[in-house]
């Protein structure tokens, strides 16, 4: 049984601006912000939580970003509800 999640990862193609978003507008605070490579690892808390995100895309994953996007108006085009 899962008890904690520490960090929970979101792909993004775009760390900048995706950071821009979780920071600015939802209020995420960096807990840390590193080059690994020619990328960044960006983990963000969340003030008064003790689960935060990891904006970090692993190299060769970068086709999984956007297809929970894809399935969810798959689904609603059957007129599935989610």
């Amino acid at each position: 049984m899962i008890r904690k999640l520490n960090y929970v990862g979101i792909p993004t193609r775009d760390q900048d601006r995706a950071l821009a978003f979780w920071t600015e507008i939802m209020g995420f605070v960096i807990a840390t912000d590193r080059p690994v490579g020619e990328r960044r690892w960006i983990e963000l808390t969340i003030p008064g939580a003790q689960t935060g995100i990891l904006l970090f895309t692993p190299e060769g994953h970068e086709e999984r970003i956007g297809h929970l996007l894809q399935r969810i108006v798959r689904l609603r085009q059957r007129a599935i509800r989610i």
